[in-house]
């Protein structure tokens, strides 16, 4: 997929910037401090590990050091570049004293106890207001850019496991074939993984998160294989459960239930449904065959420069999800001692239903032996 211009990113930057600065104006903050990476990458498109933003009602600045003075200047081309190789903290604090800041929103899930109290001690003038979910707030809703960027996430996912398949095979382990599937999604184009990537086989499938072990896979077992790349910041989220030759009746009995229960979540899911209402769709499927005790973690999550983001379909969620959202439907039955099925996709929300980022088939798959 051709990667956007320059022209485009600055544009969808300068109206993250404006929503930035309503709520500046809506909390009547002087000013916001930005250390995290992923709010110093969506307001200001710099991919470096170190770095402030300081942004006003007026003005932006990036405050890094010399390692990084050249990238930044070509990512963030919007901001006002401040050389800070003597000292990040101290640099920042210069600035908000010079520019007379007063009422400051701080990212409090990045700026750690150290960095507030020596803002404390060295901007006295400084009133902290935290901000959290009021900046993550502003990222709900993805825009043309952030779609592009996860669809193309999405499709290299899909392709890298298509690719992996044929390896899958008796005596594998299950790190060499997490390794063969990050290989073959690095191939085509991801920057990475999205996570440390899920196999787990036969018994351990009931484990929700068993990330691959030394476990050789043998005829019969269920492979739950949860992965996603990742591409210019954004990751893609999915799982399927294959199987290695002809499971047993009973796993065969559970992916159909499993199956049944994404499938009606996701056909029924909208925008306005509460977190929890759209959880039941999944949960009360799973529930009615009797083996809700076995489904044991939320239906969903949101996604996008984060793995997980808010809002959940979770069964502690009652507020309405908004058009617009991206959300994993991931329903799954994990039974100690016999193994576990997950089958899980991505999907966007708008008030008539769901447009799926994931194109791989959900059908019972059984790979030769």
């Amino acid at each position: 997929m051709k990667a956007p211009d320059n022209s485009e990113a600055m544009v969808c930057r300068t109206r993250r910037l404006a929503a930035l600065r309503r709520l500046m104006q809506e909390e009547s903050l002087t000013g916001v401090l930005i250390n995290g990476r992923v709010h110093t990458l969506w307001f200001s498109g710099f991919s470096g590990t170190e770095s402030y933003l300081l942004i006003t009602p007026d003005e932006q600045y990036i405050l890094t050091d010399s390692r990084y003075l050249e990238q930044a200047g070509q990512q963030a081309p919007e901001f006002e570049l401040i050389d800070a190789t003597s000292g990040h903290l101290p640099a920042t604090c210069n600035l908000i004293t010079e520019l007379e800041l007063t009422r400051l929103g701080m990212e409090s899930a990045a700026l750690s106890y150290g960095e507030s109290i020596f803002v404390k001690e060295n901007c006295p003038q400084v009133e902290p207001v935290p901000l959290g979910s009021e900046l993550s707030n502003l990222r709900r809703i993805k825009d043309n850019l952030e779609l592009r960027n996860l669809r193309q996430a999405f499709a290299l996912a899909d392709e890298g496991f298509r690719r992996t398949l044929p390896f899958i095979k008796a005596g594998r382990t299950e790190k060499e074939i997490a390794a063969t599937l990050e290989y073959n999604m690095r191939m085509l184009g991801a920057d990475g993984s999205s996570f440390t990537t899920i196999v787990a086989s036969g018994t351990r499938g009931a484990l929700p998160h068993g990330v691959a072990t030394d476990k050789r896979i043998e005829p019969g077992e269920g492979i739950t294989i949860d992965f996603g790349a990742l591409y210019a910041g954004y990751h893609s989220d999915l799982t399927r459960t294959v199987f290695l030759g002809e499971p047993s009746a009973e796993m065969r009995k559970i992916y159909e239930i499993v199956l049944k229960a994404q499938l009606h979540c996701q056909n029924n899911l909208r925008a306005d449904m509460t977190g929890k209402e759209g959880d039941e769709l999944a949960r009360k499927v799973i529930e009615d065959a009797g083996y809700g005790r076995y489904f044991r973690h939320s239906t969903g999550h949101s996604l996008g420069l984060e793995v997980h983001e808010s809002p959940s379909l979770s069964p502690n969620n009652p507020d309405p999800l908004p058009a617009g959202i991206l959300i994993t439907v991931e329903p799954g039955i994990y039974i100690p001692g016999l193994g576990g099925v997950r089958i899980e996709d991505t999907v966007i929300l708008s008030e008539d239903g769901v447009t799926s980022l994931t194109e791989l088939p959900k059908e019972l798959l059984i790979l030769p032996t």
